[in-house]
């Protein structure tokens, strides 16, 4: 059997199926259950995060032969086949970047005038609707305003703003946002699942750091997560584990921000200095590694405000545990000072020809860097002072080398 990518054999096929995005498919199924169906959808959001997918399940559920009062198409019947194969004559999809000008959508309106052939609507669906032309929006224009009763419009667009205002007005508008790490971890582990109880599928076994680490490279794209676990999974490796992720994808090793930052933290420049020219001898690009200070400084401080907030983070729970070892002794300002100084450091190394310098001053003052004081700190040693002076008694308390930066505060 020809092999066939992961990212189309697992795309969802019900609104059960979609993964974060449950205000949409919630509205989207009651909708079609109690018949108030728009005639104008417009689906706007992030790429790979499920707007044509679920625009093709809509489009399944309308014309679905055997769908009776639910809202979830049955994937069986003739109508939901050629859909999903996409032969089907009641439903166009079109991309909007290639199909853009006036006569394209001329033709288009020609062909909607007439009844569905076989199932109940006609759909079009319109990926990349931006992307249309002034003129091809304005033939576009007089059809979703008057459409007939068989049709319906559903856009899908990665940029909503360049849409005219006259096409938004007209449509019912839903936004996908990103779906979550853990969330995006858990539907690759489902496919592992799934590829395992496959005849035809690949026998592998995916870590939890492995997953969480595939999606964090997603950015929240679930068609990006499961593209990139595909292509570990062609390494051939029976076990993925988070050193074939990174070796496969190309991605930094994470040990390597343990080290340097866990030296900053505990002050020690030497060691800092030392990790430092560790991960340079590795063939790691300074720009990179800057990049991957910031990122595990953010996580630091993540765990700081909120050590609870697993989900904000992408990490295997002892790797969590190690982030919040690494927070203890220090205030959220004091985190946030060495936060701005890894992301200052990132722009003069674009022009430098020597970049390594630039990282290494700054790694060596994040690894000097002494405990800031609030301002609230600073009014309650200057009052102890002047009531001192003015002879209300009471000694000086001590000086608090820890608490926080405000605003106006001496490092």
């Amino acid at each position: 059997m020809a092999h066939r990518a992961l990212a189309l054999k697992y795309r969802p096929q019900t609104f059960a199926d979609l993964v974060g995005q449950d205000h949409v498919s919630s509205v989207l199924t009651r909708a079609i259950e109690s018949g108030r169906v728009a005639h104008a959808y417009l689906l706007c959001g992030a790429r790979g995060v499920g707007k044509t997918t679920s625009a093709r399940i809509l489009a399944k559920a309308l014309n679905c032969e055997r769908r009776g009062t639910g809202a979830e198409p049955c994937n069986a019947c003739t109508s939901c086949t050629e859909i999903t194969s996409g032969v089907s004559l009641d439903v166009a999809e079109i991309d909007g970047a290639s199909n853009r000008g006036i006569a394209d959508v001329q033709a288009l309106r020609e062909k909607v005038r007439f009844a569905p052939t076989g199932g109940r609507n006609r759909v079009v669906i319109i990926d990349e609707v931006h992307q249309l032309s002034g003129d091809a929006f304005a033939a576009l224009l007089k059809t979703l305003e008057e459409p007939p009763p068989h049709l319906v419009f559903i856009f899908a667009t990665t940029d909503p703003q360049k849409l005219p205002d006259t096409i938004r007005s007209r449509t019912q508008r839903f936004d996908f946002g990103r779906v979550p790490l853990r969330k995006v971890a858990d539907r690759l582990q489902d496919i592992t699942a799934r590829e395992r109880k496959d005849s035809d599928g690949v026998k592998f076994e995916l870590t939890e750091g492995a997953a969480l680490l595939i999606a964090q490279k997603s950015e929240g794209s679930m068609r990006d997560a499961v593209s990139a676990l595909d292509q570990v999974v062609s390494a051939g490796e029976s076990k993925i584990d988070e050193e074939l992720v990174r070796r496969v994808l190309g991605l930094a090793d994470r040990q390597v921000f343990f080290q340097i930052v866990g030296a900053v933290t505990a002050r020690d420049a030497r060691a800092a200095l030392e990790a430092l020219h560790e991960a340079f001898e590795k063939g790691m690009d300074p720009r990179e590694i800057a990049e991957g200070i910031g990122e595990h400084l953010r996580h630091v401080l993540v765990m700081r405000i909120d050590p609870q907030a697993n989900d904000l983070i992408p990490l295997a729970p002892a790797d969590l545990d190690r982030l919040r070892a690494q927070a203890d002794g220090w205030s959220e300002h004091d985190l946030l000072r060495l936060l701005k100084l890894a992301a200052d450091s990132v722009w003069p190394m674009r022009d430098s020809p020597h970049p390594m310098v630039h990282l290494e001053v700054a790694v060596l003052q994040m690894a000097t860097l002494e405990p800031g004081e609030s301002i609230g700190q600073l009014l309650e040693k200057l009052e102890a002072m002047e009531r001192r002076l003015t002879g209300g008694g009471g000694p000086l308390p001590p000086l608090e080398r820890s608490a926080t930066l405000g605003a106006g505060a001496t490092p």
